[in-house]
C-alpha cells in the first residue's frame, strides 16, 4: 500500500487519535463475551499499536485479478487467512482473531471508483453493520449489504468513502459476550479497535478524530448505536435502520437472550442477565444517552402496516423502543433525525430506501481530503 503520511484530524483538545482509541480498548477489556442470534426474530433481523513490521506480514495467495492488488498485513491482533479482490471495487478477507474464536469472521471491503488510480488520496470509512438470521439460513452475512437484499456498492458509486461489510454472527448483536462456551466473542473487540484499525494500516484510509461512521440495518441498527456512543472519538455519525433501541424491553430482551442459539451457544450468552453490563450497552441509558450530543443521528422505523405478520410484528416491537428513544434525545435537547415511515415494514425495500436518504448526510459528517 501507499506510504504517503495520512492526515490525522485532533481531537478538539488538541490530543492525539491514538490514545483516544487506546482509552476506549481499556474500557472495553472490562467486558468479555460472544456470539448472539435472534428469537423473537422480532428485532434482530435484524488501540492503536505500532503499524505492522515486516515480521507480521502475512503471505496472501495470489489470484487472477483485474486490477492491481497491492500486498495486504497481518496486524492489530487480525491474521489474514483468505484474500480475494472480486473486483476494482470489491474486496473480500477473512481473518483469524483472538477475540472471535467461534468461527473465522469475514469483512467485504467497498472501494470508492478510482481508488487504484488515484495513489495520492485518502477517504474517510463508513462502518456498514448486517441485521440477524433467526433461522441461521444465510451463509456470509458480510456479503448482505451487496448480495442479500442490499445494493449499498450500487448506491455509492462515484462517493468518495470506503466501505466496510463484516460479519457479525447470525444473532451476535455486536457485543462482546459475557459467558459464550468454549469460544470468545467479542464483536466490539474485533471490529472496533482490530479491524478498524487494520483498514488503517492496509488502506489509504484518513486517520484521526471521528474519521469513521457506523450505520446498520436492524441487529445492526442496535449495533450501530451502541458503536458509536461508545466510541465517539472514532465515529462522527450513527445510523440504526429499524435497529432495537433498549435492550431492557421486554421483547428485545427476549430476543437477545435466546438468540445465541442461532450460534450454537446456549441462551443467555451476551449479558447472562449482568443489568451493569446491559447498562453499558443500552442505547437509552445514561452511561450512553448522553454522548449522542456528539453525533450525528439518524435513525427510521416503518409502522408494520402492510399486512406481512413476521416482518410487522419485528418492526412494531422496534418501532416502540425507537419511539421511547428519541424521546430521550428530544427531552436532553439532542438533535437526531428520525425518519418514521408509514406502510413500511422489517424488509429491504425500507432499508434500502433509508439507506439511500441517509448518505449524503452520512457523508457530510466525514472529513474529506
Amino acid at each position: 500500500m501507499s506510504t504517503t503520511p495520512r492526515t490525522s484530524p485532533s481531537a478538539p483538545d488538541g490530543s492525539a487519535h491514538q490514545p483516544l482509541l487506546q482509552r476506549a480498548l481499556d474500557r472495553r477489556s472490562l467486558l468479555r463475551g460472544l456470539p448472539a442470534a435472534a428469537a423473537v426474530a422480532a428485532v434482530a433481523g435484524a488501540a492503536v499499536s505500532s503499524p505492522a513490521t515486516a515480521a507480521s506480514r502475512t503471505v496472501v495467495r495470489r489470484v487472477t485479478s483485474p486490477v492491481a492488488r497491492p500486498a495486504i498485513f497481518s496486524s492489530r491482533g487480525l491474521t489474514v487467512t483468505s484474500d480475494i479482490r472480486v473486483s476494482d471495487r470489491l474486496w473480500d478477507f477473512r481473518f483469524r482473531t483472538a477475540a472471535m474464536t467461534l468461527f473465522e469472521p469475514s469483512i467485504r471491503v467497498i472501494l470508492p471508483n478510482g481508488y487504484d488510480q488515484n495513489p495520492g488520496r485518502r477517504y474517510p470509512v463508513l462502518l456498514l453493520l448486517h441485521g440477524g438470521h433467526p433461522e441461521g439460513g444465510m451463509n456470509g452475512n458480510f456479503l448482505d449489504w451487496t448480495l442479500h437484499g442490499g445494493i449499498a456498492d450500487r448506491e455509492t458509486v462515484g462517493q468518495d468513502v470506503i466501505i466496510v461489510c463484516p460479519d457479525g454472527g447470525n444473532g451476535g448483536f455486536y457485543v462482546n459476550w459475557k459467558g459464550p462456551q468454549g469460544a470468545t466473542v467479542n464483536w466490539e473487540e474485533f471490529h472496533i479497535p482490530q479491524l478498524m484499525n487494520w483498514m488503517d494500516d492496509n488502506f489509504r484510509t484518513i486517520v484521526g478524530w471521528k474519521t469513521k461512521a457506523v450505520a446498520g440495518l436492524s441487529m445492526g441498527g442496535y449495533g450501530a448505536l451502541t458503536y458509536a456512543a461508545r466510541n465517539p472519538d472514532v465515529f462522527s455519525s450513527a445510523s440504526a435502520y429499524s435497529g432495537p433501541c433498549d435492550v431492557f424491553d421486554a421483547a428485545v430482551n427476549a430476543d437477545m437472550t435466546v438468540s445465541p442459539v442461532v450460534d450454537g451457544q446456549s441462551p443467555g450468552s451476551i449479558f447472562q442477565g449482568d443489568s451493569t453490563m446491559m447498562q453499558l450497552w443500552n442505547p437509552r441509558s445514561p452511561v450512553l444517552v448522553e454522548v449522542y450530543r456528539q453525533l450525528r443521528v439518524y435513525v427510521s422505523s416503518g409502522d408494520g402496516a402492510t399486512n406481512q405478520p413476521p416482518a410487522d410484528i419485528q418492526e412494531i416491537a422496534v418501532r416502540g423502543t425507537m419511539d421511547a428513544f428519541t424521546n430521550d434525545l428530544r427531552v436532553r435537547g439532542i438533535g437526531f433525525t428520525y425518519n418514521r415511515m408509514p406502510y413500511a415494514t422489517h424488509d429491504w425495500v425500507n432499508w434500502r430506501d433509508n439507506f439511500h436518504r441517509d448518505l449524503p448526510g452520512i457523508l457530510g459528517s466525514l472529513p474529506h481530503q
